[in-house]
């Protein structure tokens, strides 16, 4: 590749002339003009972070305009320790006349982390200035930059009980964005997950979820969104389970009534939980068999796939499994027909009548038609195995040539 003048790669010297076009922008005189240039410096990403462009973001803190004094501090927020040269404006903006602008400045100065660590004498005393809505905000810069003041964990979870809704749904966010090593957050997020509010308990089951086998804690919490009123809930409560997996075993039985659940997305959910989490159980099996007999072609796939899991301990199912191959459903055979091949000469009398895939264990042989994979699990499975998921006017061709 030819260098250009002064040895820069011709890619390297094209996104230097972007970011000092986009420098320039920010001093339009136009507010959408400089909002646009802040915006295409986030999409940039690390090439945007310099400490030109922080110089930049960090006088964009004065401007006349407040969204843009807000754009800037979400920026220098992505920007994170790279931009400690940005600390001091940050620290002034934080007594900022807008509170839409405040927010940001101390995530960005959280973000930081302890780079931002001589701005804890600022954070201290906006805390006290500020009311809750910003305080959640100064109260996650703290922790997240190690501070041992006045102002910690506990006051962020104290928040929590606020009345205001926004306010606790902002709580669980910055909770998140602190993960699960930092002391007290799965338990706060297992208080958040029984809010009265359903987005701020959607909002901690999906934090829940995502800090996956760490949140094993809190799955008597879990396990009472279960009962939600709300099915959207009761649905993330089961992903949630899902994503702790083995160490969620405490919720089997809790699970298995879930795949009894009035809505089929949840018993579907159900059913690719307890493959994750206990499939060889014996109990797991059983409900698992019994499952087979929902009406909902998906949820019947999914208990296939979860039998798949089980291995050698899905053997009780083979004659639901042998009746699967029949199912209307194409998917629900393919997934049937998967689980038998992995069982191997343990189900290969039982079904020496069917030719869906010519011998059991040879699986190589299946061409199937292109749809959409709804979940994660059951894409899992197919991967494995090579097969995907075929549509309902698609047959599958078996490897001696014929078809089901």
């Amino acid at each position: 590749m030819r260098s250009a003048p002064g040895g820069e790669a011709p890619q390297d010297s094209a996104k230097a002339k972007q970011i000092k076009s986009l420098l320039r922008g920010l001093e339009s005189d136009d507010p959408g003009g400089r909002l646009e240039s802040i915006s295409a410096l986030r999409k940039m990403g690390p090439d945007a972070r310099t400490r030109e462009v922080s110089l930049a973001l960090a006088a964009a803190l004065k401007d006349s305009d407040s969204h843009v004094r807000s754009a800037a501090a979400c920026a220098l927020g992505d920007v994170g320790s790279a931009a400690e040269e940005a600390v001091s404006a940050l620290m002034e903006a934080l007594k900022d006349e807008c509170p839409g602008v405040r927010k940001p400045v101390a995530l960005a100065l959280g973000q930081m982390g302890h780079a931002a660590k001589h701005a804890t004498g600022a954070l201290n005393q906006a805390y006290d200035e500020n009311d809750n809505a910003v305080q959640v905000f100064i109260a996650y810069a703290l922790v997240k930059i190690g501070s041992t003041g006045k102002v910690g964990m506990r006051e962020l979870v104290e928040l929590l009980k606020d009345e205001d809704d926004t306010v606790r749904a902002d709580v669980v966010v910055v909770l998140e964005m602190l993960g699960p090593d930092v002391r007290g957050t799965v338990a706060a997020l297992g208080q958040a997950s029984q809010d009265r509010d359903k987005f701020v308990r959607m909002q901690a089951l999906s934090a829940l979820r995502d800090f996956g086998p760490s949140a094993e804690t809190e799955v008597p919490a879990i396990i009472l969104a279960l009962g939600d009123q709300d099915a959207s809930i009761r649905q993330d409560a089961v992903h949630a389970l899902q994503e702790i997996g083995p160490a969620g075993r405490r919720a089997i039985r809790p699970l298995i009534s879930a795949l009894s659940d009035k809505e089929s997305s949840v018993r579907s959910a159900a059913a690719r939980a307890l493959g994750d989490i206990a499939p060889e159980s014996p109990k797991v099996v059983s409900a698992l068999r019994r499952a087979f007999k929902d009406d909902d072609s998906e949820v019947r796939e999914a208990v296939a796939w979860a039998l798949f899991e089980a291995g050698p301990a899905a053997r009780p199912a083979v004659p639901e499994l042998m009746g699967a191959l029949t199912d209307s459903a194409p998917d629900v055979r393919v997934a049937a027909a998967c689980v038998l091949g992995g069982l191997g000469q343990a189900a290969k009398s039982a079904t020496s009548e069917y030719s869906v895939l010519g011998r059991i264990g040879r699986m190589g042989g299946a061409t199937v038609g292109s749809a959409g994979i709804r979940n994660r699990s059951m894409a899992k499975q197919r991967t494995k195995l090579g097969v995907p998921r075929i549509g309902k006017d698609k047959a599958v061709t078996t490897s001696d040539g014929g078809n089901r």
